[in-house]
């Protein structure tokens, strides 16, 4: 055998073994920051105090089986309920298995989605807070980090008081089982809950049996509600109802009981139902998960504000000369009301609550980017109030008077390409309905992620800064160019293999020649 051949045979052994080793590392993912000895928090720093998931001290528990698909047995634990904003939840929970593959791939929101990220470096809904990734026994253990609470940080800014995560399942990972669990509420910063709650449902709710005994008492300076046992610093929620639709007047303000287990709701600058209605107070402890306790109700009516006591001075009449026949007059036009001078609150808090119950009959009409609304007939309907919602941004425009078709019109491309809504409400601070609009064009934005990397299908990158926890990165379920990488690099081998091959063969036909 010739030099030549045995160093061409040598390199095809070579070019075998990459190429085994190649196959085996694509077959076997490597826990990456495990192997480094690494275990990043939520916010990159060091966490050694706590345990994280994959690190060394957890808790060997059973192996998920495969087919495991019970959603009975997730569990969700907040180990420290209460922190300061910008802290770290210490969050933990079992029994999350993927039916073929391990530990399932978790999605975290805040309060149902109600805070985003800024950007959509985590994943392209910004509203999944955090991402986690579950060991093999189905079990996770991971440190949170909040935002901070201000405007750089999350949107909206976060807020302090009462707050609740809900952890996702299913597309976040190929195959994974669809689950979904509200997590027990947790305390940031002095404690006092927020947002509008759930409204109830006034046509069942609202019975004898649930009166509770409440009282309003309406004084110049506002509504006296008494909620009997109530204890000193309890917070209740204040709504209205005219009939089965509900009413906002305070916005997303909380009172708080006294010792007597009264607070008083201010009604200056505040826009109330006329007539009779219903005034609900409810608690900030849970019913269910998602539905704040009814303490009670009341039955209240509302005076019409006293008409002004200054007559409106008509404009005096035009005289117009005609060449052919004596002056007539001309009557002027009726002046038109004023707007008013109140803003109500939003109706509800974000735009997932504006259901299509209460879509009010508005459809909109939309060209040259104004939309077009047609108000239905109705009392309180001479001004309207309009809000956009836009993500989970609230924003109000103002006052609108309607024209004589009822109709008003908003340009609406200010509110930037996407999907938005317009809540309409009447001068007595009640929602008319709400349409939605469509600003330029939006793709559909995928929601699955095949593994901890990116996948093929969405460019979202799993951001280890904001799990908690070391991920295992597989180079088959890894990133699309790695894979694209790998098999690049074993194609250029094989090609390598071919040719260095078929040197061989030629140089041995040459050698045979020569002789």
């Amino acid at each position: 055998m010739s030099a030549r051949g045995a160093t061409a045979r040598l390199i095809l052994v070579v070019l075998v073994l990459l190429l085994l080793s190649l196959l085996l590392a694509v077959l076997t993912p490597v826990s990456v920051h495990a192997a480094m000895g690494e275990h990043p928090s939520a916010s990159g720093e060091d966490t050694s105090g706590v345990p994280l998931a994959g690190s060394p001290g957890d808790t060997p528990g059973v192996v998920c089986s495969a087919g495991a698909t019970d959603t009975a047995t997730v569990t969700v634990t907040i180990e420290n309920p209460s922190l300061p904003a910008g802290g770290q939840l210490h969050v933990t929970g079992t029994g999350w298995c993927h039916p073929s593959r391990g530990g399932s791939v978790i999605g975290l929101k805040i309060d149902e989605g109600a805070y985003s990220h800024t950007d959509a470096s985590l994943h392209q809904n910004r509203t999944v807070w955090a991402l986690i990734e579950a060991d093999a026994t189905g079990t996770f253990n991971a440190l949170v980090t909040l935002p901070t609470g201000s405007e750089t940080s999350s949107v909206p800014a976060f807020a302090e008081g009462e707050h609740r995560l809900r952890l996702l399942s299913g597309s976040l990972a190929p195959g994974d089982t669809v689950r979904t669990l509200l997590s027990e509420p947790f305390m940031v910063g002095n404690y006092q809950p927020n947002g509008v709650p759930r409204p109830v449902d006034a046509t069942t709710e609202l019975t004898a049996d649930t009166q509770g005994g409440v009282t309003v008492e309406q004084r110049p300076d506002g509504w006296l509600v008494t909620v009997p046992g109530a204890a000193v610093g309890d917070w209740f929620y204040l709504t209205t109802y005219v009939g089965a639709s509900p009413r906002t007047p305070w916005g997303p303000a909380w009172f708080r009981a006294d010792a007597r287990g009264q607070f008083l709701a201010p009604t200056t600058g505040i826009t109330l139902p006329v007539g009779p209605s219903r005034a609900t107070v409810q608690s900030d402890a849970w019913a269910k998960p998602g539905v704040r306790l009814l303490s009670g109700w009341a039955e209240v009516t509302v005076a019409p504000p006293a008409a002004p006591a200054a007559p409106v001075r008509a404009a005096p009449p035009v005289t117009v000369d005609t060449p052919e026949a004596a002056p007539r007059r001309i009557a002027a036009k009726p002046v038109r009301s004023a707007a008013p001078t109140t803003v109500p609150g939003p109706p509800v808090s974000r735009a997932s609550q504006l259901t299509s119950a209460l879509r009010g009959g508005l459809d909109p009409l939309s060209a040259d980017g104004v939309v077009t609304l047609t108000v239905p007939a109705g009392p309180a309907r001479d001004w309207v109030f309009l809000y956009t919602y836009t993500g989970q941004a609230v924003s109000p425009v103002g006052w609108v008077q309607p024209d004589a078709d009822r109709q008003v019109r908003l340009t609406i491309t200010d509110l930037g390409a996407g999907r938005h809504k317009i809540a309409v409400l009447g001068t007595d601070g009640g929602l008319i309905g709400w349409a939605g609009v469509l600003v330029g064009t939006v793709p559909d934005v995928p929601t699955v992620v095949s593994g901890p990397g990116v996948s093929a299908d969405s460019a979202a990158p799993v951001s280890r800064a904001r799990t908690g926890i070391p991920l295992a990165v597989g180079l088959v379920s890894g990133p699309l160019w790695a894979r694209n990488l790998l098999l690049s690099v074993l194609g250029v081998l094989l090609l390598a293999a071919a040719t260095l091959g078929t040197l061989h063969l030629r140089s041995a036909r040459i050698v045979r020649v020569t002789r």
